[in-house]
């Protein structure tokens, strides 16, 4: 099994290798008062940007909910938890720590990822796309291209919202941008495996990493992936 859906209030105490704990938050439910002490000095800072009251209590609970999840895995106080940040404003931690996570957030949801290896996740909520199409045209592979030329279309937008989040997941855990979306193919018929078939000229990625994909909520659909390593590698790190 790839993933564990965990309890986001009874964070699992163990985490394996080779498998991702996963964590849903609803982020509309006035938490943003009880999440802001586990902020930073900066991350309040940031809060206080955004003019929305609802935007910013959703960045506050998000953050507030990763700082604990972290502090539950680390064994450390949340505030104490050294998040750092990419040039494209990824977070993650220093070298050295024994844990990879992920964070997508959609409107009014939250997902987390967290594993001993990297890790991808991706979350949207389900709404129609008149422009799937041409997003497929645009920036999926030619084999998925081609595979989107067979789905129906009362069936084309739950079809492209399963693809972009498995692919999504995929590149959010190997550090590339969306302009990478064709780097990699995956599966999103209705009734294939959840699988990653090819990751740049890798046409064996699928046993180097584990998909999975789920429905965490009523109108939200989300995906993840986590790296397989070899007993080698886990020494290395």
């Amino acid at each position: 099994m790839p993933a564990v859906y965990c309890d986001i209030d009874s964070p699992h105490p163990n985490l394996p290798e080779g498998v991702a704990h996963v964590y849903i938050s609803m982020l509309g439910d006035g938490d943003g008062n009880r999440f802001f002490p586990l902020l930073t000095d900066d991350e309040r800072t940031r809060s206080a940007k955004f003019r929305i009251p609802r935007i910013r209590e959703q960045f506050v609970v998000a953050r507030g909910r990763l700082r604990f999840l972290l502090g539950h895995y680390l064994g450390l106080p949340p505030l104490a938890v050294p998040i750092l940040y990419t040039d494209s404003g990824k977070p993650h931690l220093p070298p050295g720590f024994p844990l990879h996570f992920n964070v997508s957030h959609t409107d009014g949801l939250a997902a987390f990822a967290f594993g001993r290896s990297r890790v991808g996740v991706d979350v949207e909520r389900d709404r129609p796309m008149p422009d799937a199409a041409a997003l497929v045209a645009r920036f999926f592979s030619r084999r998925e291209g081609e595979g989107f030329g067979s789905v129906p279309a009362v069936e084309y937008s739950a079809a492209f919202f399963r693809a972009w989040t498995r692919k999504e997941a995929v590149l959010k855990a190997i550090g590339r941008g969306v302009q990478s979306l064709d780097c990699c193919d995956v599966t999103f018929g209705q009734h294939d495996p959840v699988q990653l078939l090819r990751l740049d000229e890798d046409h064996a990625a699928g046993d180097k990493w584990r998909m999975f994909a789920w429905e965490p909520a009523a109108g939200y659909i989300a995906a993840g992936v986590i790296e397989v390593r070899t007993s080698s590698e886990e020494r290395i790190e």
